[in-house]
């Protein structure tokens, strides 16, 4: 019964993280962010890992950093870098102390840390539209006709 369990919440995490990279992959041309969410999605998706295995969270890691460097960090970003940077030795401590593993959370908080940063930019972008909309008003008379006029 257990395992029946574990496995439907395997399934369910399965579908959400996979539409979760699909609709990153659809919302943003960032190439780092795409593939920092397919990178972390897919240890979400598989039943088991090693800890060896969690080498290949360096990719993730290093795009993400690649990320918040083109386009900006906030002290969050950061601090959320750091967690990821350590979370395998957190991870590795916690089930040898407990035997839980954090590191599937931690995966999907960076999930949820990408999508935030594409809301994030999308928003960023539509306030920046709506800011040169506004400033670029047509003159209203004769005089600032010639004011635009002579400034170009």
């Amino acid at each position: 019964m257990k395992d029946s369990l574990n496995y439907i919440v395997l399934g369910v995490v399965g579908i959400v993280v996979a539409g979760a990279t699909g609709w990153v992959w659809k919302h943003t041309e960032r190439l780092a962010l795409k593939a920092a969410t397919l990178c972390a999605g897919t240890f979400l998706i598989i039943p088991y890992f090693l800890q060896y295995d969690l080498m290949i969270l360096s990719i993730p890691l290093v795009l993400l950093a690649y990320d918040c460097m083109e386009h900006g960090s906030r002290p969050i970003d950061v601090f959320l870098l750091l967690i990821f940077w350590i979370a395998p030795l957190l991870d590795w401590m916690l089930y040898n102390a407990t035997d839980n593993h954090i590191l599937p959370f931690i995966l999907i908080a960076s999930l949820i840390w990408v999508i935030v940063r594409i809301k994030n930019a999308s928003l960023e972008t539509k306030l920046s539209c709506q800011f040169l909309a506004t400033s670029r008003r047509e003159p209203e008379n004769q005089t600032e006709i010639a004011k635009q006029n002579a400034l170009n």
